[in-house]
């Protein structure tokens, strides 16, 4: 289960997100807060990986990922749905959590 959730959220891709924004998150501090660091990460983290969830779920419902059904790992979506072993429901449902995780951190 642990496999299919990281390439539902395409978990690898997150480092795109989180280094650029450590980078100038420590360039412009002279003193790092470890609080507003993690709670940002988090934040940055989170949308990043709800907007994957949603790009899924629309590339699914318009039929952009059905017409190629292989996975490739680095482009072309998880293709979980079109192997039947996700719901676009699912990827919906799990891409609003992770938007109000990244709304609360923000707040």
């Amino acid at each position: 289960m642990l496999k299919l959730l990281i390439r539902a959220l395409r978990l690898p891709f997150t480092t795109a997100c989180i280094l650029p924004f450590w980078t100038a998150f420590i360039k412009s501090s002279e003193n790092i807060d470890l609080l507003l660091l993690s709670l940002g990460t988090i934040t940055v983290a989170a949308t990043h990986l709800s907007a994957n969830l949603i790009n899924d779920a629309a590339d699914a419902k318009t039929g952009a990922d059905n017409l190629d059904k292989k996975f490739y790992g680095f482009f072309g979506g998880s293709k979980l749905i079109q192997e039947g072993q996700l719901s676009v429901s699912w990827y919906y449902k799990t891409a609003l959590l992770f938007a109000i995780v990244s709304a609360v951190c923000l707040l």
